[in-house]
C-alpha cells in the first residue's frame, strides 16, 4: 500500500467508479474527492483513454482507496474482456487488506 501513500494496516473504504468511456468518471472523482486536483487523468474530449485497466489513489481525508476504471467501450471493445477486467477490482481490494 505504500505506493498509495497510506499505512499497510490502514482501515480504508473502497470507492470504485464504473461507466461509459468519456462520461466523466475521472473528472467526477477528481472534483468530488480530491478538490479538483488532477489525481486521475482526464481529457477535454470524449476520446478513449490510451491506457486500460484500473487506477488507484488514496484519499486520506475520507480514509478511502479510490478506484477509477477504464470506461466501457474503452481499449477492450470486447464485452467479455471488459467484464473480466472489472471482476479484478474485488481481487485488488482483497490484496489491500
Amino acid at each position: 500500500m505504500n505506493k498509495l501513500q497510506c499505512e499497510a494496516d490502514a482501515s480504508v473504504k473502497v470507492v470504485c467508479i464504473v461507466g461509459k468511456a468519456g462520461s466523466g468518471k475521472s473528472f467526477t472523482l477528481n472534483h468530488a474527492l480530491f478538490d479538483g486536483c488532477d489525481v486521475f487523468s482526464t481529457k477535454a474530449s470524449e476520446s478513449l483513454c490510451d491506457g486500460c485497466g484500473v487506477w488507484a489513489a488514496h484519499d486520506a481525508v475520507h480514509e478511502a482507496v479510490v478506484l477509477d476504471t477504464e470506461g466501457w467501450l474503452g481499449k477492450y471493445s470486447n464485452e467479455k474482456q471488459q467484464i473480466r477486467l472489472l471482476l479484478k477490482v474485488p481481487l485488488f481490494c482483497m490484496r489491500c487488506k
